[in-house]
């Protein structure tokens, strides 16, 4: 019963730890898919938009470029939001971190980079920068933001179904524990140490019999047939010692 659960229990982490593994690759997985469709929209747009904020730049300035990505905007998924910022500016709201800030501000045209950000309600938000080059102008592009609560819902539902796939096998593994444990492997053993304790006692009667043909089957036969030689010889034994006494009561008449 113990070795049983011992054994269960060591295929129980195991499976335990695969499950959690998939889960964690399947998570890393949904985050890299967001990232990868995030920065493939950046590049798409940024593709588009190029020439047309290039020359809106030179016509109106930076607000040729804002009224360009206004009129843009609308035309964009409602849950991805587009603005221009500027990567080498340290006070801009996107820098956050110093680490951010240097990761924007070693962009050069044509790399993408993506960060998470917190938007002003705390929720978490991938945002992607692709740059654009416009004449005279310092390095800026396209800051695309698309929430991670998708993703984040589905990390959830995730966790939750490895828990529950957890706690499925922890309950089957109880009742295997039961049904094998139990009563394929504990009630034969108990009864195969109740026959060695009796044959220690020196009772050699009463033969075991155990359903099957595995291995407790067989050792019960063995113990059996060992009961039976015993048996044979105590009684061979007993009758020897009889003659012999009879023996030497004869002589001691003689």
């Amino acid at each position: 019963m113990r070795l049983t659960a011992k054994i269960l229990l060591v295929l129980l982490m195991a499976m335990a730890l695969i499950t959690g593994a998939a889960c964690v690759f399947s998570v890393k997985t949904a985050y890299i898919e967001f990232e990868q469709q995030q920065q493939q929209i950046a590049r798409q747009l940024g593709d588009q938009l190029n020439q047309r904020l290039a020359h809106a730049y030179e016509v109106d300035g930076m607000r040729g470029v804002a009224n360009v990505l206004k009129e843009v905007s609308p035309e964009q998924r409602a849950d991805v939001e587009m603005k221009w910022v500027l990567f080498e500016n340290p006070n801009s709201p996107q820098a956050g971190s110093p680490g951010a800030l240097t990761r924007l501000s070693q962009i050069r045209v044509g790399k993408v980079v993506s960060l998470i950000k917190e938007d002003s309600y705390g929720h978490r938000q991938l945002r992607t920068y692709f740059p654009v080059e416009l004449a005279n102008a310092k390095l800026g592009g396209l800051e695309i933001s698309g929430s991670l609560q998708p993703v984040e819902r589905e990390t959830r539902r995730l966790i939750r179904s490895a828990l529950v796939t957890i706690g499925g096998l922890a309950i089957a593994s109880i009742g295997v524990v039961y049904v094998i444990g139990v009563r394929w492997v504990g009630r034969p053993l108990d009864a195969l140490i109740a026959k060695t304790q009796r044959i220690g006692r020196g009772d050699f009667s009463t033969p075991l019999h155990l359903r099957g043909k595995g291995e407790f089957a067989q050792l019960a036969g063995a113990l059996n047939e060992m009961c039976e030689k015993l048996t044979a010889q105590q009684s061979q034994l007993t009758n020897e010692t009889t003659e012999r006494l009879a023996t030497l009561a004869q002589l001691r008449h003689a």
